[in-house]
């Protein structure tokens, strides 16, 4: 009996130190959440300090009877700041600038890890930007901090190389999940745009990352979102009626604040000023707009809830928008790092007021809820210019505190400014910003289409090792020492396929080599999870690649009762196949 219950005991171990691993893995995900919502709190502090003692300065000027000097405070720094951030990046640490995102996306595409102090350096710097009174928003660099974060860990922690991305992911998600409170936001915009994957095994890592960052950021930033929502939203039914039309209106913004910002990128470079001279002279003109509207620069939250608290005026708030459009256009456009998504919160908050400002004067017995409107220009601004709806109506309905009333209507304006903003700019913003640098995301859906077209019969393996259910563990040795497959089909006694073992699970039980001969296959094989047919399509292997670590499959057609074994398939199959047709 004893003896009979060693190889279960060895099996239960085994399958116990495989648990110990993915728990390990997982803790760590729980890690980067910790450290990136740290990060988040530090980030957040350094933002409102230079940002309060600027403010402080503006006041005491102004209490002291200098009206124009406390002005002219608030006004010039953003040409301080830009001037500092253009010594920092462009003389000492030398990197590109920009809002962070893009390279994240690119890094996470090719699975290579962001493990470089000075992307951090850099991102760290867009304190000095947003502090100062730049027209730009935190989620860029806390994008960029969290992945490096995440890298580091990967790096430190010898992970797996197909775990780089997913550690990537969690501290993306983790970054604008403590930054803003929406821990569910982040979790959704990080596999909505940056990683382009809703498989479980990358959702479960990212929330637990998201929940521990909103956690460990809830105590110093508050249980809040970044900015107040008023909570007493009273929806009249105008919101769902007008939402379509919205959804346009805020389509036709996104795609002037995209090609906004490109065309500005292009004459700045165009221009004879000296790279690390040029965030400068883009805060000069940042300045400049905010002579005309001081709620044009700085990141903007406070600006959006001074909207919220008046009456909204038509011909203001588009003047705002169109302000900010360009505030922002000449900050980042001028090499200042930033991000690109506060400010589309501000200009959709803008587009939104007056959607509802314009109702309430052609049906003046009936005023809509300026609030809500003004949630779904933002949602819509965020579906548009980054071409993820599903970001923009969760983040936005969470800002709502998740008001029933208002899912449709978000829903709705989000799917539209999506849709026409894909047709008047093409692309997103970061997407825009990949093609300028030779990276070519719509190519790689295009991949997804010829993928789709072809089946995998052509390429099976066929010859396959395989091992019967009652094989002794040196039998098994024997047949893994001859192959190079790291699966083996476990079959029964009529030839169909009956379980799988994994070599990498074999390794714990070969150490033991008293029990060469008391443990069979059938000990030791797992239920098959995944397995293809061979008229399934590259794209669907693909997709089954991605929902496990394992680099071959089984290929199965069926039997009478159980399935028959026609080969077996690897990834670097399907990538052969895909590269030379």
């Amino acid at each position: 009996m004893t003896h009979a219950s060693s190889p279960r005991r060895q099996l239960i171990k085994a399958r116990i130190v495989g648990l110990l691993d993915d728990t390990y893995r997982l803790f760590l995900c729980a890690l980067v959440g910790a450290v990136t919502g740290c990060v988040a709190i530090l980030f957040r502090a350094a933002v409102g300090f230079l940002f309060h003692h600027m403010h402080a300065a503006a006041h005491a000027l102004e209490t002291s009877g200098h009206p124009l000097g406390g002005h002219l405070v608030l006004v010039s720094g953003p040409a301080i700041g830009g001037f500092v951030v253009g010594l920092l990046v462009y003389r000492l640490v030398r990197v590109q600038a920009g809002h962070g995102v893009p390279a994240v996306i690119t890094a996470a595409a090719a699975d290579r890890p962001m493990a470089d102090w000075r992307m951090g350096f850099k991102a760290g710097t867009s304190v000095i930007t947003i502090g100062s009174g730049g027209s730009a928003g935190p989620e860029g660099p806390i994008v960029e901090l969290g992945a490096v974060v995440g890298s580091f860990a990967w790096k430190i922690f010898k992970l797996p190389g197909t775990w780089v991305r997913t550690m990537m992911g969690c501290g993306a998600a983790a970054g604008i999940a403590a930054v803003f409170n929406v821990p569910v936001g982040g979790v959704i915009f990080v596999l909505d745009v940056v990683m382009r994957d809703y498989s479980l095994r990358s959702l479960i890592p990212l929330m637990i990352a998201s929940v521990t960052a909103s956690t460990v950021a809830a105590g110093p930033l508050g249980l809040g979102p970044a900015f107040h929502v008023p909570t007493n939203l009273t929806p009249t039914g105008y919101e769902l009626i007008c939402s379509p039309l919205l959804g346009l209106a805020a389509g036709v913004a996104s795609a002037i604040y995209i090609r906004a910002s490109f065309r500005s990128a292009d004459l700045w470079k165009r221009a004879p000023i000296p790279v690390w001279l040029r965030p400068a002279i883009g805060g000069v003109c940042v300045g400049l707009i905010g002579l005309i509207t001081l709620r044009a620069i700085g990141e903007g939250y406070d600006a959006i809830e001074a909207m919220l608290a008046e009456t909204p005026l038509v011909a203001p708030l588009i003047g705002l928008a169109l302000a900010r459009i360009v505030a922002t256009a000449c900050t980042l456009g001028s090499g200042a790092t930033g991000g690109a998504f506060a400010p589309s919160l501000v200009i959709g908050a803008a587009v939104g007021l007056a959607s509802a400002a314009g109702l309430a004067h052609l049906i003046p017995d009936h005023r809509p809820d300026a609030t809500a409107f003004a949630l779904m220009g933002m949602a819509a601004l965020i579906a548009g210019t980054f071409q993820a709806p599903l970001s923009g109506l969760v983040i936005a309905h969470n800002l709502s505190h998740w008001n029933p009333q208002l899912l449709v209507p978000l829903m709705c304006a989000s799917v539209m400014s999506a849709w026409l903003t894909g047709h008047l700019a093409r692309a997103s913003i970061y997407e825009l910003g990949l093609l300028r640098e030779g990276v070519d995301l719509q190519a790689s859906r295009s991949l997804q289409t010829i993928l789709a077209g072809r089946a995998i019969g052509g390429i099976v393996q066929r010859g396959v090792a395989t091992v019967p259910r009652n094989a002794t563990l040196g039998q098994l040795i024997d047949v893994v020492s001859r192959t190079h497959q790291e699966v083996f089909p476990v079959m029964d006694d009529g030839g169909r396929v009956v379980g799988i073992i994994r070599l990498s699970e074999l390794r714990t039980i070969l150490r033991e080599s008293q029990l060469e001969h008391s443990v069979i296959a059938a000990d030791l094989m797992e239920p098959l999870r995944y397995s293809l047919r061979p008229s399934d399509s590259l794209a669907a292997a693909w997709e089954a690649f991605n929902r496990t670590s394992d680099d071959q499959l089984l290929v199965l057609r069926d039997g009478d009762a159980r399935p028959l074994l026609e080969g077996l398939i690897s990834r670097a199959d399907v990538v052969r196949h895909v590269k030379w047709g």
